[in-house]
């Protein structure tokens, strides 16, 4: 059963066309409007505030001539890894993640243990055995400006520690389950901030 519902979401998602793509992604702030983080679990802000609007005000880098334009939440997130030493010279840290992602964290709670998980499995998932977007850069399908991986790295740690969210820190509700897919689905960081 398990596999089938994975072998039709995986042809759901190859049947769909460009526009229909955008289409699904451009509903995004809408699913957002629905439901928050906040109205289905307590989850603790995981960024410092200060960092968070001043990422969200982020300008995008100037366009080069020829080249896929940077994405807003690319740069976003690239701009709070930096401003937190979690990126430094393009070089990532997972040990400065968990430092920067649990310092407002009571330290061995149930939410540090959580976040610490989320940063080890994400920091695999994109730093490790990254993608290779040195392809895309070269085909000219993704910016060579504010790479993916930032985001993909905050969105992830976020979509799992929400999913995963401690019993004593879930609220629910009936469209909270729902949100977990929106969190995996959409490219929008900062969905804690009050300012999104």
């Amino acid at each position: 059963m398990f596999q089938n519902s994975v072998l039709l979401t995986f042809t759901i998602f190859l049947s769909f066309t460009r526009a229909e793509y955008s289409s699904y992604y451009a509903t995004c702030p809408e699913r957002y409007a629905r439901t928050t983080i906040a109205s289905c679990c307590t989850h603790p802000l995981l960024m410092p505030p200060v960092v968070m609007k001043s990422c969200l005000a982020v300008k995008l880098p100037p366009v080069v001539r020829g080249h896929v334009a940077p994405e807003k939440p690319h740069c976003q997130a690239e701009c709070a890894l930096n401003m937190t030493k979690i990126l430094t010279n393009k070089k990532f840290s997972a040990v400065r993640a968990k430092q920067v992602l649990t310092s407002r964290i009571p330290p061995k709670s149930e939410w540090s243990k959580l976040v610490e998980k989320a940063v080890n499995t994400c920091y695999k998932a994109f730093y490790v055995n990254p993608f290779d977007f040195h392809e895309d850069i070269k085909n000219n399908k993704t910016s060579s400006q504010c790479l993916p991986s930032a985001s993909l790295f905050l969105n992830c740690v976020i979509g799992i520690t929400y999913r995963d969210c401690p019993n004593a820190s879930w609220i629910g509700g009936e469209r909270c389950s729902e949100f977990i897919r929106t969190l995996m689905d959409c490219p929008y960081i900062f969905v804690q901030s009050t300012v999104y």
